[in-house]
């Protein structure tokens, strides 16, 4: 009782489950210590609704099975996903998945209702199988999640479009005969063709005891009273029996769907490891294609390097070679004014030897000239 009572306060306060050790509110879908201002403005991520035979739909049969898809621009490394009547905040039906990376949770009634991630690894999308109550009791539902990224980036209450449950109808022989994929149906002309027509039976009774009468001579009307008692109840073993056997063609049958949906399952795990394989190799061989570039660009790089460095180096020796013409001009130039001087000096010794000679020529005259004139005195 007191068990009880704790469970209805929690689930009308808005109980609280861990989502790879982090807290959400069961009806908020809002995560411990956040509100819905912490969001971010829901562009980037939907919600897809696909049946059985992973086409999408907007409509759903009472018990019947529904894959449900978030995907969206950034990768998802936590998620809450829940089935709502419109405008409601209470989960309905219960949530199936096989992969190892989710987990389903419980947030009313002990029902599987809610499904979110069981660790944390980034996905770019999440799959998993919504089952309607047999009893439901809304027209519509729809899918709620609220979805955060690596980086702390939360989006949160964003809904997939409204899907209506279909009209209840009769089913027809032609329905009986054909079944419905993913259900299970009892036929009863399938046991009469088995064998097990009762007019077939009462008439081979009847004929088995007239060959009894033929041979024995003796009429039923002097038999035991009892003996129509043990007859009806042979009746009654054998409509049993009947009865068993269609429950044990519906549990078959049943197998047979569980049998098939794990198939599915599985060849939608291998798929989804197929393109995660591709999507490897798609990066690996981007990477290859980036390396590739990178080398081509630094080789390219590396000679425009080497081209500079072989123009600085003729910069360099024809700068060199032009200040040796400029130095040699210089030294002939000295040379041609040291010429030009040493010539100057020359004129000049010249012009005074010649000074010179003239005045000792003058002297010598004035001597002779005097010596003549004493003699002629």
């Amino acid at each position: 009782m007191i068990h009880n009572m704790a469970l209805a306060m929690l689930v009308i306060l808005g109980a609280v489950f861990h989502a790879n050790a982090m807290e959400f509110n069961c009806s908020t879908l809002l995560p411990a210590g956040m509100t819905a201002k912490d969001s971010l403005k829901n562009t980037a991520f939907q919600i897809e609704v696909v049946d059985e035979k992973r086409l999408p739909t907007s409509t759903f049969k009472a018990g019947g099975k529904l894959t449900v898809i978030v995907k969206g621009d950034f990768p998802i490394d936590t998620f809450v996903l829940q089935a709502r009547a419109p405008l409601g905040d209470n989960p309905i039906g219960r949530w199936q998945t096989k992969d190892f990376k989710q987990t389903t949770f419980s947030c009313r009634d002990g029902v599987a209702d809610t499904v979110t991630n069981a660790e944390k690894v980034e996905v770019k999308k999440v799959a998993a199988m919504w089952i309607a109550p047999e009893n439901i009791d809304v027209n519509e539902v729809e899918f709620v999640a609220s979805v955060k990224n690596a980086d702390g980036k939360f989006w949160h209450d964003f809904h997939s479009v409204l899907v209506e449950i279909e009209a209840t109808a009769t089913p027809t022989p032609k329905a009986d005969e054909e079944g419905e994929e993913g259900q299970s149906h009892y036929d009863p002309r399938e046991y009469e063709e088995a064998g097990h027509n009762d007019e077939e039976e009462e008439e081979e009774e009847g004929n088995h005891e007239q060959e009894e009468e033929s041979e024995t001579g003796e009429s039923r009307t002097g038999e035991d009273p009892n003996e129509e008692e043990r007859r009806e109840k042979e009746e009654r073993d054998e409509a049993d029996a009947r009865d068993a056997a269609g429950e044990a063609a519906d549990r078959k049958e049943g197998d047979h769907d569980l049998a098939t949906e794990e198939e599915k399952a599985i060849k939608y795990a291998e798929k989804q490891r197929e393109m995660a394989e591709a999507e490897e190799r798609t990066g690996e061989k981007w990477i290859g294609e980036a390396a590739r570039e990178a080398a081509r660009v630094k080789q390219e790089m590396e000679n425009e390097r080497r081209s500079y460095e072989r123009m600085r180096a003729l910069e360099e020796t024809e700068k060199e070679h032009r200040m040796e013409m400029e130095r040699r001009d210089k030294e002939e130039f000295e040379v041609s004014q040291r010429l030009r001087e040493n010539e100057k000096d020359d004129d000049e010794i010249d012009d005074s030897i010649y000074a010179s000679s003239g005045n000792v020529v003058a002297a010598a005259y004035g001597v002779i000239l005097a010596f003549v004139t004493a003699l002629l005195l």
